[in-house]
């Protein structure tokens, strides 16, 4: 096996190819040489420590210090039915006057059913203190605590408040009539700086690295990076970037001027007013995390409350409930909340030391990895990964750091489509002392999972004399523990199996049980996959046919060296520059006849077998295969194109099967998936659907029609009893591995006859 030959940066390099943070900067002067102590600092606080580099689980994890007193945190529940308004609210801001625009509206739609599906018992409420701890370590909370002690005379500056309450109020205007632009600056500065610069209290001005910026009016630019039409209020950026953009934001910040939700119940669960903007707010920080993927968490401050601009109303109609700020962070496991009640009243040095702590802070103490070095681009400001520094673990050789440069626009892993639950980024890289080129995991990995990956790749290589062709090596590995507070015992489901359900208003109207898996930043380097792309790029129709020949195989392959894959999806299935298969990404593979490690299903949903999205723990390679079939016909019906006639009747049919869905449950998909088959139901799978394929493409109909006319959606169960009907005389416990073994073959043997009878025409289907 192959070893990184470690290297360090010699103190004669410049800054610039040492850190990478800046480039082309003239406000950021001295800052990669802060950034560079300030990386090395916070990678040992928030449990970076190369002493922890291994490839199992850490034995000393990262725990969380209480360093002053706080409420316990706790899951908050969701508001009773009964309480809720009959219809739906919806909240407007100075960014949207007067009537909502359809496309607002079908956004707060959108976001409460994300919400409804994802947030019942993942929200915890936690002291203001404990959440700047998570994010920043001891430092963090220190900072804060010395700038809320000098800005305590800011309780009793009037003239203050009433400036900050009127940029506020301009942000919440809702008359529909007012046409005028909103004032939004105190002293030339944008309200929240000015207030956050009250915190500093110094005698100079300083210059700040990163400031509050208002958000776009019209919404992010639409590019390939993202592409949703979406608001966001304001952002804290980088102070050199010339237009906010999703990945420039550091921290998102909403206004709303209804009321917040009562502080008892989940703000992300509920019709109210108030829930609406918490949802929004929340699914925004979905959005940024999605795209800067080496994150551990999005932090967002979500303001409520109704104020006046001076001289707008009478002091009567003031609303009696002060403006309050909801703290969001947002992680791969839950949401915590923490509280500012009267952040413009009584707690407005509350609100200036925590602005003015987040707008000093490192951009490592706002959930950026320490491990890596970013780069922001001059002329939008788009922060991105450059560089990654691993401690050597125990599979390199040497004590030095190895650092491999990044590529970011070479990325191997689609974006997040949930905000729990795995999360992994790939990106080629290529090792700085040997220039070899390599493939880069980063991967929010579960306690059970942590070392996972490279232990199945290991065993798929145990045979040095006959290497698998599909996979690549793991070649280093290191995982860094991270801990949040706890909850108190029985406060939550957790990974020893003792859960609770939590019912939830949603459209389902459905009960679930939840667990919070606690989750580690893992990181793998792989061999090279050279200039791979996913399978649905593939140059032509032969092409994308041979490789699902190959990826058949591949299963088959797999399970005679004792592993089955358990997420085969569009994601994990490459084409080399030579038309070779890569399948990635091994991270919940297992050994025939062994559960799911945390007692959980895991994978891609609409990828996902009919068997294990009911939740069978064990499973058969047979799943795999299933799920290659759903890759081949996502691919086939996502890139077809109906005659015009049919259009409408295809995106009719294409809704109907639910590809990359974000707010798609298992239940929704076993129905879909058992209606494509033709043998469940004893006819061509949905005819009308192959008639409307071949008027337009008769190969892609064949294929698409050879391919669910295979019997292979088995399980264990039926397998059991199919091979009890052949030797009756034999006492039936389940399948042997063998017995699985020949059973498969034969599967495979019969879909890839099929594929190259399809291949053989196959130059004639209509290819992207």
């Amino acid at each position: 096996m192959e070893s990184i030959q470690a290297t360090c940066h010699s103190q004669e390099q410049s800054k610039h190819e040492s850190t990478g943070l800046i480039e082309q900067s003239s406000t950021f002067g001295d800052f990669e040489e802060e950034q560079r102590n300030v990386r090395a600092s916070m990678a040992k606080k928030l449990g970076y420590d190369p002493g922890l580099a291994r490839g199992h689980s850490p034995s000393a994890p990262a725990t969380i210090v209480s360093l002053l007193p706080s409420s316990p945190p706790k899951i908050l529940p969701f508001m009773p039915v009964e309480e809720q308004p009959d219809s739906m609210c919806f909240s407007q801001t100075a960014r949207n006057p007067g009537q909502l625009s359809e496309t607002l509206r079908t956004q707060r739609y959108y976001d409460h059913e994300f919400c409804c599906e994802h947030m019942p018992g993942r929200v915890v409420s936690i002291g203001l203190e404990a959440l700047l701890q998570v994010s920043g370590g001891e430092d963090m909370v220190r900072k804060f605590a010395d700038l809320e002690e000098k800005a305590t005379e800011l309780r009793e500056d009037k003239a203050l408040k009433r400036l900050v309450e009127n940029g506020y109020a301009e942000e919440s205007v809702v008359e529909a009539s007012e046409k005028r632009t909103p004032n939004l600056k105190i002293n030339g500065m944008y309200w929240l700086a000015a207030l956050s610069s009250r915190a500093a209290s110094e005698p100079e001005p300083r210059i700040y690295r990163l400031d509050y910026q208002a958000g776009p009016d019209e919404g992010f630019s639409y590019d390939s990076k993202y592409q949703h039409d979406r608001r966001y209020d304001a952002m804290l950026r980088p102070s050199d970037s010339k237009v906010s953009t999703i990945s420039n934001c550091l921290v998102n910040i909403e206004y709303a001027s209804a009321d917040a939700p009562d502080v008892q119940y989940n703000p992300c669960v509920g019709t109210d007013d108030g829930y609406l903007k918490s949802q929004q707010t929340i699914v925004n920080a979905h959005y940024v995390l999605s795209v800067q993927s080496t994150r551990s968490h999005v932090l967002s401050l979500s303001f409520h409350g109704r104020a006046f601009p001076n001289g707008h109303v009478d002091e009567s109609d003031r609303t009696s409930s002060p403006v309050l700020l909801q703290v969001f962070m947002l992680t791969s496991e839950r949401v915590d909340v923490a509280i500012i009640e009267d952040c413009f009243g009584d707690n407005i040095h509350r609100l200036a030391a925590l602005l003015e702590t987040l707008r000093t802070a490192s951009i490592y103490q706002l959930g950026l990895c320490p491990l890596v070095d970013y780069s922001f681009t001059s002329e939008l400001g788009e922060i991105t990964p450059k560089a990654l520094h691993l401690p050597p673990s125990s599979n390199t050789t040497g004590s030095s750091t190895a650092t491999i440069n990044l590529f970011p626009d070479r990325r191997l892993s689609y974006r997040r489509s949930h905000p729990f639950g795995r999360s992994t980024l790939v990106l080629a890289g290529r090792i700085e002392e040997s220039q070899k080129d390599v493939v880069v995991k980063f991967a929010q990995v579960a306690d059970t999972r942590v070392g996972r990956e490279a232990e199945m790749t290991g065993s798929l290589f145990r045979d040095a004399a006959n290497p698998p062709t599909y996979a690549v090596e793991a070649i280093h590995s290191y995982v860094s523990p991270r801990r949040l507070p706890e909850l108190p015992p029985g406060a939550t489901p957790s990974i020893d199996g003792n859960r609770g359900p939590f019912r939830y208003v949603s459209p389902r109207a459905e009960s679930r049980v939840i667990s919070i898996v606690p989750r580690h930043l893992g990181i793998i380097v792989f061999d090279s996959t050279p200039d791979a792309v996913h399978s649905h790029k593939a140059s032509s129709a032969v092409e994308f046919v041979d490789v699902l020949i190959s990826l058949f195989e591949a299963i088959l392959d797999a399970f005679e060296r004792g592993v089955m894959h358990g997420d085969i999806s569009s994601a994990n299935v490459l084409i080399t520059s030579d038309g070779k298969l890569r399948l990635i990404d091994w991270e919940v593979a297992r050994w025939y006849g062994a559960p799911a490690l945390d007692g959980t299903v895991t994978g891609t949903l609409d990828t996902m077998s009919i068997s294990r999205l009911r939740g069978d723990p064990f499973g058969l390679p047979h799943d795999d295969i299933e799920s290659a079939v759903y890759v081949a016909v996502k691919t086939l019906t996502m890139s077809f194109k109906p005659l015009e006639r049919d259009a409408e009747a295809w995106s009719t049919y294409l809704g109907t099967l639910k590809w990359n869905d974000p707010v798609v449950t298992p239940a929704d998909l076993v129905g879909a998936r058992r209606s494509m088959w033709a043998f469940e139901t004893e006819e061509d799978p949905s005819p009308k659907v192959v008639e409307l394929i071949e008027r337009a493409d008769p190969i892609r109909a064949r294929l698409f029609e050879t391919l669910l006319r295979e019997s292979i959606f088995v399980s264990s169960s039926n397998l059991s009893t199919s091979l009890k009907r052949k030797y009756p005389k034999a006492s039936r416990s389940p399948p042997t591995k063998k017995e699985v073994e020949a059973h498969l073959q034969s599967v495979v043997e019969g879909l890839v006859a099929k594929m190259r009878e399809v291949k053989e025409v196959a130059s004639g289907m209509k290819w992207p």
